[in-house]
């Protein structure tokens, strides 16, 4: 498949994620999973890929910074930079689980430009370029067109972050949507906003590996987007929704004074 804009680009991110999904394959059965801190982990596997990745973009994309989960979690966005997440959903990967994925986004000029985000488990391939639509395996996606109060939406929020979860998602549930899921991946539901199967997603206490590629991808498939930096990110299928949910998140932040 050839893409309207940025192919060059994306074509050897897809490659290169693809390879490190062998990576994946190949360990998978002799795993080793680490206690990360804060209740979270990593295996050795979240380690050899985004190593495999750095030495891949690196090579093609000379000169330009990078933001990575496991070796540069302090790497600040530039100009020109990559963002990686060698395995988003770790804690479901370590579990056996689903909702797994190797996700690479590409910044050139200040704009991200490229997105791949690939599911292993399911052997989906989600890919994104800027002006050029979002894909599944090669084929056009968009957003749905479900209204706000039986959007089906997702929910993350850090254990790091300085608020209830509990109490967050009792008010956007009582408030906009009663149907709402946990997936334990981010990329996970800014795909599935993407391809029309959720309607919405917020996160709170999030990196920027966690969501740039997302954020492009349901951008270009026709999705809203805001983002209030350092607090949260939201994800919807239109505006609408979009806007309520926001409201809903935003009246919270303010009552507790996060």
């Amino acid at each position: 498949m050839k893409y309207l804009t940025y192919n060059n680009e994306i074509q050897y991110i897809i490659k290169q994620v693809k390879s490190a999904a062998k990576i994946i394959r190949t360990g998978l059965k002799n795993k080793v999973v680490l206690d990360k801190g804060k209740d979270d982990l990593v295996t050795d596997l979240d380690f050899a890929v985004e190593k495999f990745l750095l030495k891949k973009m690196n090579h093609k994309f000379k000169n330009f910074s990078v933001v990575s989960e496991e070796y540069n979690p302090e790497g600040k966005m530039s100009e020109n930079c990559f963002t990686i997440d060698p395995i988003d959903g770790t804690i479901n990967f370590a579990n056996g689980l689903g909702h797994w994925c190797i996700q690479v986004a590409l910044i050139k000029e200040g704009k991200n430009v490229a997105s791949v985000m690939y599911f292993g488990n399911e052997d989906e391939l989600f890919t994104a370029t800027l002006g050029g639509g979002a894909f599944l395996n090669g084929k056009p996606i968009h957003v749905n067109n479900i209204e706000k109060s039986k959007v089906l939406y997702n929910f993350v929020v850090s254990k790091s972050a300085s608020f209830s979860a509990i109490d967050l998602l009792k008010d956007i549930t009582n408030k906009v949507s009663r149907h709402e899921r946990v997936l334990g991946s981010q990329s996970c539901a800014f795909a599935y906003v993407a391809c029309g199967r959720l309607g919405a997603c917020v996160f709170g206490a999030y990196s920027r590996w966690d969501i740039e590629p997302g954020r492009l991808l349901v951008s270009e498939a026709g999705g809203h987007i805001i983002e209030k930096k350092g607090k949260y990110i939201l994800a919807a299928n239109n505006a609408e929704v979009g806007n309520a949910f926001n409201a809903e998140v935003k009246k919270y932040y303010n009552a507790k004074k996060v």
